[in-house]
Parts: C-alpha cells; sequence; structure tokens
C-alpha cells in the first residue's frame, strides 16, 4: 500500500512539473530582430538564450550584458539568486531520496523526514524558477536597451537583494 501511495505521489509530481511548464512562445519573441539581440526560447523545463545561431552559457550572457547596467545587476542578482536554491534542493532530494529507499527495503516511513524534504525540494525549485524569471528579465532588458536608445522608467528598478543590510547584519535588501 505504501509503495502505491509513493508511486501515485511520484507520477503526480512529475505530471504536475510537466504541465506547469506551458506558455505562450509569442511572448519570448521580439518584434524587432537585430544580430545583437539574445534570443530567448522555451526548452524542457527551462530557457535556453542564443545569439544568432550561437547557443549562449552563463559566462557568455554574463559578458554580453556588462554593457548594459542595469541589465547586469539583475543578472548578477539572478547568479547569486540561483545558487542560494542548491542547499535546498539537495537536502530535500537527499531526504526524498532516503525515504523512498526506505519504503522501497520495506522500513518504517518517517513522515516528519518526508515532509522536511518535500518542504526543501520545493523551496529550492520554488528559488530557481525566481532566479530563472529575473535571469529571462535581465535579457530582455539587455534587448529593450539595444532596440530603444531612449531612457525609459519602468518597474524594473526595483530589486531584491541578499546580502549585507545597512545596519550590518545580514539579510535581504530591498532597493528601488
Amino acid at each position: 500500500m505504501k509503495r502505491n501511495f509513493l508511486l501515485l505521489c511520484l507520477c503526480l509530481a512529475f505530471a504536475g512539473v510537466g504541465m506547469a511548464q506551458t506558455g505562450s512562445e509569442d511572448e519570448n519573441q521580439l518584434t524587432e530582430e537585430r544580430v545583437d539581440t539574445i534570443s530567448i526560447q522555451k526548452k524542457g523545463l527551462g530557457y535556453s538564450y542564443t545569439m544568432g545561431s550561437r547557443m549562449l552559457t552563463g559566462n557568455n550572457i554574463a559578458s554580453i550584458l556588462k554593457s548594459n547596467e542595469k541589465a547586469y545587476k539583475m543578472y548578477k542578482g539572478a547568479y547569486w539568486i540561483s545558487y542560494l536554491s542548491y542547499p535546498f534542493a539537495y537536502a530535500g532530494g537527499g531526504l526524498l531520496g532516503y525515504e523512498v529507499a526506505d519504503i522501497l527495503l520495506g522500513k518504517q516511513l518517517d513522515t516528519k523526514r518526508l515532509a522536511i524534504g518535500g518542504a526543501c525540494l520545493a523551496a529550492g525549485i520554488g528559488i530557481a524558477s525566481i532566479a530563472e524569471w529575473k535571469l529571462k528579465k535581465s535579457v530582455e532588458k539587455y534587448n529593450e536597451g539595444l532596440l530603444n536608445t531612449a531612457p525609459s522608467s519602468s518597474s524594473d528598478d526595483v530589486a531584491i537583494n541578499f546580502g549585507v543590510t545597512p545596519s550590518g547584519g545580514l539579510g535581504f535588501t530591498l532597493t528601488f
């Protein structure tokens, strides 16, 4: 019974993740395509970034975005947020994997460990999706700067960063 329940939960989790990633491809396309713009394509559970016919890695994107200060600042925020998700994802995956192994070996299910592992994994996935969203917004900001030479005021000037607070402690800082 426990194995059937676990199998059902795993199938529902995979189906939920797969179905949650649908979206419109038209929103990712720019109206004016230039050679030096970065194209964003939905690929699997994330996005792929290309410039012309060349696939870009994180380091390539960083070096390209350095020419636009606001886009680069958003990219750096996405970079550090993505590293914040790793401990949560690893801890959650480890705890869930440990419980799956216990169930398969016929041992008693520890619901506390299962709940903590699920919560950690959900937090890690949530933080990683925020980082991916912020990376996508930084690339859009870069492309917008190429197409619009006139400065525009937008709500993208608001940023949440993890670091040293003005009082000298560690925490999240809100700048606007």
